[in-house]
């Protein structure tokens, strides 16, 4: 199934202790949307088949304190537009005539799946943390989190955030793997 739209929401509320990982990518076999958490600061990468733009959030604001932050991203026509905490904007313009955001793989949330396109330079790191929201063109993807053969694939989630997230420094720490 093809995903064609000139248009695309993105809306997401997440939580952190790590500075960095994969939160969100659209990925099509040229065309891209992705976003991922880097050195503490949301960067978006986008290509809609004329190059890449990149949009980032505001220096001296890390986005992995462990406080709840939002993210609001709008691509219309040619101009995509990053929101963060409701109160840091920054836009871009995308180059050339082609406006439309092609997916073709799929949508992939706290890492890629194994998914190995060009545009994903190096293997980005997974996302550790929690993600209470996730809207993509208004569809929740957290809705359901259950896997449906041929259509969505579901790795090691789980509902509600570690009690990692609500500890303190007085708070004992412990390890587990299922693995």
């Amino acid at each position: 199934t093809v995903e064609s739209s000139s248009r695309m929401s993105l809306h997401a509320r997440f939580r952190t202790s790590s500075p960095s990982g994969l939160l969100f990518l659209a990925a099509g076999k040229t065309d891209y949307c992705l976003v991922e958490l880097q050195s503490t600061r949301l960067q978006i990468k986008i290509d809609l088949g004329s190059g890449e733009r990149v949009l980032r959030s505001e220096r001296g604001t890390p986005l992995n304190d462990l406080a709840w932050h939002t993210f609001e991203l709008k691509h219309e026509n040619h101009n995509v537009t990053l929101i963060v905490d409701k109160h840091f904007q920054t836009s871009q313009k995308m180059p050339g005539k082609q406006y439309d955001l092609s997916i073709q793989y799929g949508l992939f949330v706290g890492g890629t799946g194994g998914l190995d396109k060009p545009y994903l330079v190096s293997e980005p790191i997974g996302f550790r943390g929690c993600i209470d929201e996730l809207l993509f063109n208004q569809h929740n993807l957290l809705s359901s989190l259950r896997s449906y053969s041929g259509f969505k694939h579901v790795y090691e989630v789980s509902l509600g955030c570690s009690p990692q997230f609500f500890a303190d420094e007085s708070d004992p720490l412990s390890f587990f793997s299922s693995k």
